[in-house]
């Protein structure tokens, strides 16, 4: 179980410099206590919003902090244009190490918004446009890593099963020389497991290395996520599987004297 700290800076007798030092003193407590994470509420005009700009004072949460993730609550999106958001998100997360959480909403106050010249009826309408070049970039990431995917189960598939085609003539002599079927089937089968197998721990050591450089742009998920790595190899084991059974059995009901005249 972890623990973390949801906080907004509400008006004090003291002069805002010194008020905001003493809060990033507490923060940097936070830090050595081993909190999880420190969220930060966004208020505008109100006694509650001495931070309107959360951005700012988070920028100070991660150069004076170490280990503590941090973010606000939410970044209110009728409020931000976009492209500022995503720069500020990008500069924090770099700041920080890949420390920032984000998430986004459409502001809860109605007087808030109207500060900004927002109608909260269409604050909606502001949240969907603003999420919509992001989720569309996300979907079509999906669906290009979805055919990546496709295509190496396909690329694996029909190296291995074509390297177990040549050997048809192999195949042929050990059934004539006594050999079972099942017994062929999985010689082959390891055989398209060993080159796999190889090629997996390659890939898992190579992915390991590399995907360390991606961690500031990763959010919520760990540059080696347990997951990932076992559900991968699996799939392409599995796909090896068929690669070297099919082959193998198709070429294994055949007569072995057909076989060995076509050779």
């Amino acid at each position: 179980m972890e623990f973390g700290i949801f906080d907004h800076l509400d008006r004090s007798p003291s002069s805002l410099a010194d008020y905001y030092e003493e809060r990033l003193a507490i923060v940097e407590l936070f830090d050595r206590a081993g909190f999880h994470a420190y969220h930060l509420a966004e208020h505008h005009a109100t006694p509650l919003g001495m931070a309107p700009s959360p951005s700012v004072f988070l920028a100070a949460v991660a150069q004076r902090t170490k280990r503590l993730r941090f973010g606000p609550m939410i970044f209110a999106l009728p409020l931000y244009h976009p492209l500022r958001m995503i720069e500020e998100i990008c500069m924090l997360d770099q700041m920080s190490g890949g420390r920032l959480d984000v998430g986004f909403g459409r502001g809860a106050s109605p007087i808030e918004l109207e500060l900004f010249g927002t109608k909260p009826s269409e604050a909606r309408d502001i949240y969907d446009e603003s999420l919509a070049t992001t989720s569309f970039t996300l979907v079509m990431l999906g669906i290009a890593g979805a055919m990546a995917m496709m295509l190496g189960l396909i690329g694996i598939y029909g190296v291995i099963s074509y390297a177990v085609s040549q050997r048809k003539r192999e195949i042929g002599i050990r059934i004539a020389l006594g050999a079972e079927p099942a017994a062929l089937q999985w010689l082959f089968v390891r055989y398209g497991l060993a080159l796999a197998g190889t090629g997996a721990v390659i890939g898992l050591a190579t992915a390991a290395g590399t995907t360390r450089l991606m961690k500031s742009v990763l959010f919520g998920i760990s540059p080696v996520d347990p997951l990932t790595y076992t559900a991968v190899p699996l799939v392409l084991l599995a796909a090896t599987v068929l690669a070297c059974y099919l082959p193998a059995r198709r070429a294994a009901a055949v007569d072995p004297g057909e076989t060995l005249r076509a050779e």
